[in-house]
């Protein structure tokens, strides 16, 4: 019985050991292997579809009308950039769409991503991957890199793609190298909403339309060169950017959280938005001024970023969006721009305590000013002429005038019958908002300070004009009309007064 019992037990160890041993067998691993298009599948995304993680997906040279997306970390290889095409068809989903990381894309043509398409697209937080050597064209967008992190993108044509070249969008830490951006509408463009957004790895060799990208993060006291085809500053402080000419980005010039950075004397034409600060609400002390901007879909922005100084710009356009644009951006300083020809001329959205004097904003196609959410704005000694409205503002309450005698606008569609100085005729926008000193002509403002010969700034060729009018009455020898500026029919000390009080200012 005891030899029956120990038999027993040793058969069971036996198969408890041998089931043991079976249930931690591992499946051995597959190698890493190779599938070639068409030769094993005819279709890339089948490839795809039958390949593991670590495969390589060679396609040679022809055209492959699909959509494809690479969920799996794969190396998807083209024979020949030229010659091997992935297009598609102009419908609208992306040529290559990444959702897996680690992926390798490379050798490819990508086009004719339809009307909204997109060439390549990295989306859905896709890290780690490398995308290089491609010619991609033809497309809605060529390359958007949306929420994904830490990619590299080098040495790609991005070229005629009907909207932007590439663009990254609130991602963080991508690494761009020798990227060639040309005759695309917006070339290049950052988006973001957090410092992160702005970090990335860029360096000269990417270029647009042939002159080299600039992208600074962490800088201090050093001047863009002025080759520059598109210019970033990022985190940084006392940078000079001035003397270029730049066009078709999505931004010509970033400042992302910088502060007491100089924009002067350049020229932008044809961007999405021509300057575009944004500061996470901090107070910038940039200044934007003498700067010509043309047929940019917004001028010049500001977002969530304040005091700052605009002066002395030139923005026109043929009836694109803004002129300028302050979002949720208080305490600025608009002053001695002209904006013409915009859909909207001035726009304030959540905007309060800026100062806008001195401008002259005419031909806008909906509203000369737009106000929503703003309020306690300083509004005068501007020029509204011929808006279609001159304002639209909600009930929130604005400052148009400067009292007696500085006076408050020029509004055209104001008709004055005799000295509207005295506050007879006011303008009325609303209930809250009121310009109780309008002017008769668009030079006002100009003689209320003193500006007499309307070169924007008083100084002595205007004290001269008035020292040889100096004594003269109403149809006397000397008599200057201009120089009466309290229009009491005689230029006299209380004349010069005005003018010595507003001495040196800009008007």
């Amino acid at each position: 019985m005891e030899k029956k019992a120990v038999s027993g037990i040793m058969l069971t160890l036996l198969l408890v050991g041998m089931l043991s041993l079976a249930f931690n067998i591992q499946p051995v691993k597959s190698e890493p292997t190779t599938i070639i298009v068409p030769d094993n599948y005819a279709k890339i995304q089948w490839a795809i579809g039958n390949a593991s993680d670590g495969d390589t997906i060679f396609v040679r040279a022809g055209t492959y009308y699909e959509h494809v997306v690479v969920n799996k970390t794969v190396s998807l290889i083209g024979e020949n950039r030229s010659t091997t095409i992935i297009d598609g068809n102009r419908t609208w989903d992306p040529v290559i769409r990444i959702v897996a990381d680690n992926v390798t894309i490379t050798g490819f043509t990508l086009q004719s991503g339809g009307p909204y398409g997109i060439g390549l697209y990295l989306c859905e937080n896709a890290r780690g991957n490398v995308v290089y050597g491609n010619i991609i064209s033809n497309n809605a967008d060529g390359i958007l890199i949306w929420s994904s992190n830490n990619n590299t993108v080098f040495n790609n044509l991005i070229t005629s793609n009907w909207i932007h070249g590439l663009l990254l969008a609130y991602s963080v830490n991508n690494t761009l190298k020798s990227n060639n951006l040309t005759e695309n509408p917006y070339n290049f463009g950052v988006m973001g909403n957090l410092l992160e957004h702005f970090i990335h790895n860029l360096d000269i060799s990417n270029t647009v339309n042939g002159k080299p990208i600039y992208y600074w993060v962490n800088q201090a006291d050093k001047q863009i060169p002025i080759d520059a085809g598109y210019v970033g500053i990022i985190n940084s402080t006392h940078i000079t950017v001035k003397d270029l000419a730049l066009t078709n980005n999505w931004q010509g010039i970033l400042l992302a959280y910088t502060t007491n950075s100089i924009i002067h004397n350049v020229n932008i034409t044809s961007s999405w938005k021509g300057i575009y600060l944004y500061n996470q609400d901090a107070y910038g002390n940039n200044t934007i001024s003498n700067n010509i901007l043309f047929n940019d879909a917004w001028g010049i922005e500001l977002s969530r970023s304040s005091g700052n100084a605009i002066k002395n710009n030139k923005i026109t356009s043929n009836n694109e969006l803004y002129g300028i644009c302050l979002d949720s951006s208080n305490a600025n300083a608009i002053s001695g721009n002209n904006i013409s020809n915009f859909r909207i001329g001035l726009h304030l959205g959540y905007s309060d305590n800026n100062t806008i004097m001195g401008n002259s904003i005419a031909n806008s196609r909906t509203y000369g000013i737009r106000s929503y959410n703003s309020s306690r704005n300083i509004i005068y000694h501007n020029n509204f002429i011929n808006n279609t409205q001159q304002v639209y503002i909600e009930s929130y309450h604005n400052i148009w005038d400067d009292g007696y005698p500085s006076g408050g606008n020029y509004w055209s569609d104001h008709v004055c019958t005799g000295n509207p100085s005295d506050g007879s005729q006011p303008y009325t926008i609303d209930v809250n908002n009121i310009d109780h000193y309008p002017f008769q002509d668009p030079n006002g403002w100009h003689l209320s300070k003193g500006d007499v010969n309307f070169d924007g700034t008083v100084n002595i060729f205007d004290l001269r004009i008035c020292a040889k009018a100096f004594g003269s009455k109403t149809g006397g020898i000397n008599w200057n009309p201009i120089v009466d500026l309290n229009q009491d029919g005689i230029i006299d000390i209380f004349d010069l007064r005005r003018i010595a009080k507003h001495y040196l200012e800009h008007v």
